[in-house]
């Protein structure tokens, strides 16, 4: 492999790991806010560290010295529903994983709750 084309992989799958840190904190914020829904949570966070450490154990076949856990975070993920604002996005990814909200009052307690967390600009 060229070195642009192992450098471009390695971009991506540092992208990848950043994005899948993200969606493992906002899985964390989430869990206690919503105890009706922990198993979905849950069966999303088990499979987001799957994802994860396959991510690990793929950058450390480029690179031995590489850790993975200390690449921080990016919202990019977010974003792929083609949604228009993040709240948009972070509604969309709910319904995704299986959590529904009664009231629209009860889906923007949960979203004041985690904005500052899904609206930061990594």
């Amino acid at each position: 492999m060229t070195r642009t084309r192992t450098q471009t992989t390695l971009t991506r799958l540092a992208q990848a790991t950043a994005e899948v840190h993200a969606e493992l904190a906002l899985i964390e914020a989430l869990t206690p806010l919503l105890p009706d829904f922990c198993s979905q949570l849950a069966a999303r966070r088990e499979h987001l560290l799957l994802e994860r450490n396959a991510l690990y154990l793929t950058l450390r076949q480029f690179d031995e010295e590489i850790d993975g856990q200390v690449i921080g975070q990016s919202w990019r993920w977010l974003r792929r529903t083609g949604c228009r604002t993040r709240r948009a996005c972070f509604a969309a990814y709910l319904v995704d994983v299986g959590v529904t909200f009664p009231t629209a009052a009860s889906f923007q307690r949960t979203w004041l709750s985690v904005r500052a967390l899904v609206s930061s600009r990594t």
